[in-house]
């Protein structure tokens, strides 16, 4: 036998986990997963990455920063996808330091499902305890934490994105919508359902917490760890061939992996985020939904990769998405903000076959940032996370329509080659003057 051998089944094994674990084993029986599904999703926001990064970068360098800063994402994301795994649910995505989860419901008992999320919160919250305050290195402890939000009902499940660049796994419709609403409510260490999962689970609102949201839906603050659902050890996942999962994977990713055979692994550096916020598709109610989202992507795709950025995230809702690139990571440039502008600037603009009513907002922003794989055994995503990603997003909120606002350290990149307008903003307590590009100059 080849010693070879066990380093070609990691490496097929790495491919796979870029995969949801539902479409992992609906791939490998050669069935389609359903359009239109029940169930409830749950999404985990960590929070405590991103001043734990500085500091171990400020201790150790950017390079051994980030190899101390792998290994304990590792272990986190490890910990919270076995809990989602052990309670029937997969991970959709990865939002930032977030997790987008769905649990599918059997067709007599939806309740299940609901049950087995917010069942899964609790668990998810323990995990996490493990992390509130451990040493990372001497000198630097982690404080981590999670806060959840779980709504239930009908969602799209569709697959959009080319092949030859990514497919892109994505949930979206109006039970996503309610899922939002109470992540914004949900403060750190709580777990936040909305109205639907509370009348599956027949929770009383006399006796828990109860917040609405913007529009005046009521939410609820579940407390309670006594929840009727009975965790399992999830099965072996398929292992599916390089030929199905290759598509699921970014090109210069697919790259680096089978060049380090699956020792691929994280680093501090400079990149640009580019965040675009795109509204006027109907997830609930257009049929057509999905095929405009698949042209939006591919076009956007194709712009992005035309200045060899990378598309990292797409998060979808019918009161808003947005799709988030990088320019720096995984390929970097020396002229990387230049190149994230010239992509703004031409994204703002699609083909109006393409764009139908589509209304845009982009923001961009630079600074260091984490780049790399991270996640667990059976569930890995390729990100570029840091503080300029959390700007940009902001940049991108605040954009008036069809604009594209900069941070001031790009616009200082790129002032010679365009012409601005600048509003002068306080970004969300961040110390920024955004400016507001306007044209080429």
């Amino acid at each position: 036998m080849s010693s070879k051998r066990p380093e070609v089944r990691s490496l097929d094994m790495q491919f796979n986990a870029f995969l949801a674990q539902d479409r992992r084993v609906a791939l490998a029986r050669g069935v389609e997963l359903p359009a239109i599904a029940d169930g409830a999703v749950l999404f985990a926001d960590i929070s405590g990455f991103t001043p734990l990064t500085e500091a171990l970068a400020a201790k150790l360098g950017p390079s051994r920063g980030a190899e101390a800063l792998t290994r304990l994402l590792n272990l986190v994301y490890a910990a919270l996808i076995g809990e989602v795994e052990r309670h029937g649910g997969s991970v959709i995505g990865f939002s930032g330091d977030a997790i987008t989860c769905w649990f599918s419901s059997s067709q007599v008992d939806p309740t299940c499902a609901s049950a087995a999320a917010v069942a899964c919160a609790s668990a998810l919250h323990t995990a996490m305890g493990q992390f509130a305050g451990v040493m990372v290195v001497d000198g630097v402890h982690a404080a981590l934490s999670v806060k959840v939000a779980v709504a239930s009902g009908a969602a799209m499940r569709c697959i959009v994105g080319d092949p030859a660049r990514q497919r892109i796994e994505v949930i979206a419709g109006a039970t996503l919508d309610r899922m939002a609403a109470a992540e914004q409510s949900a403060r750190q260490s709580e777990t936040v359902v909305d109205q639907v999962t509370a009348a599956r689970l027949e929770l009383s609102p006399a006796n828990v917490e109860t917040r609405t949201t913007a529009t005046g839906e009521p939410l609820f603050v579940w407390r309670s760890k006594d929840i009727a659902y009975h965790a399992t050890p999830p099965e072996a996942l398929p292992v599916l061939p390089r030929s199905i999962t290759q598509p699921w994977l970014l090109p210069a990713v697919q790259e680096r992996l089978v060049a380090g055979q699956g020792r691929f692994t994280a680093e501090l550096r400079p990149a640009t985020a580019l965040f675009l916020h795109f509204a006027g598709i109907d997830f609930e109610h257009d049929a057509d939904a999905a095929n405009q989202l698949d042209r939006f992507v591919r076009w956007v795709q194709q712009v992005i990769s035309h200045f060899e950025g990378a598309l990292i995230q797409l998060t979808t809702g019918d009161k808003g998405s947005y799709l988030y690139a990088a320019f720096g990571a995984p390929i970097t440039h020396d002229d990387d903000p230049l190149r994230a502008v010239a992509a703004a600037m031409q994204l703002r603009q699609p083909p109006a076959e393409i764009a139908g009513k589509l209304v845009l907002r982009i923001g961009v922003s630079y600074g260091l940032m984490r780049v790399g794989p991270y996640g667990s055994a059976n569930r890995l995503t390729y990100g570029v996370l840091g503080d300029a990603t959390n700007m940009a997003a902001r940049l991108m909120v605040q954009a008036p329509e069809g604009a594209v606002w900069l941070s001031e350290q790009v616009a200082a990149q790129v002032e010679a080659r365009y012409a601005f307008t600048h509003r002068h903003a306080q970004v969300q307590g961040q110390g920024t003057t955004p400016g507001r590009l306007c044209g080429s100059g």
